[in-house]
């Protein structure tokens, strides 16, 4: 089974092609070689998943300060606006983002290097999003950037419907 990388515009954040087996019974497909995404330097040591029971969900900008988190995302259910936001201050890309348009019925999963934010707005209810997490996560190191900060110009597709206190409030960029 092949696993294809592709660059995006930002550094350090590719987009992983998946083949897919089908036959009779159904579908087939690795999410994850060590082997074949080995020029990633990706370790697996956590696995999550993120459930949203209502389209219109917003959740983001998150990231861990020390504890950095490099991640592979794919979508298993639903879709969904994905964001990311390089925050390293030493990078010519500081404060670009990317947004791709991911869904369920899409045959990609996206590689997030450690340096960036991520955020992601749903478009369907229950979506879901399983990471693949270099790290593990931390609490007392858990950070965000508002989305609403104009340094970073993020046009979501609409209001967020279901948003946390927490995103909502987050600072801006300093």
């Amino acid at each position: 089974m092949k696993i294809k990388i592709i660059k995006t515009p930002l550094k350090d954040i590719n987009k992983i092609v998946y083949s897919k087996f089908v036959d009779t019974r159904g579908s087939f497909q690795r999410l994850f070689c060590d082997i074949k995404l080995k020029k990633l330097k990706f370790k697996v040591k956590q696995i999550n998943l993120s459930t949203n029971s209502k389209k219109n969900t917003f959740r983001g900008f998150h990231y861990q300060k020390k504890h950095k988190e490099k991640k592979i995302i794919k979508v298993l259910k639903g879709s969904l606006v994905f964001y990311v936001l390089n925050i390293n201050k030493y990078s010519s890309d500081y404060l670009n983002t990317f947004k791709i348009k991911i869904s369920d019925k899409d045959n990609f999963g996206l590689f997030i290097s450690d340096y960036y934010a991520t955020a992601y707005f749903t478009t369907k209810k229950n979506t879901q999003i399983l990471y693949l997490m270099n790290n593990y996560y931390n609490p007392k190191d858990s950070r965000g950037i508002n989305f609403k900060d104009p340094k970073i110009k993020i046009k979501l597709p609409r209001k967020p419907y279901v948003i946390s206190k927490k995103d909502e409030n987050w600072d801006y960029i300093k």
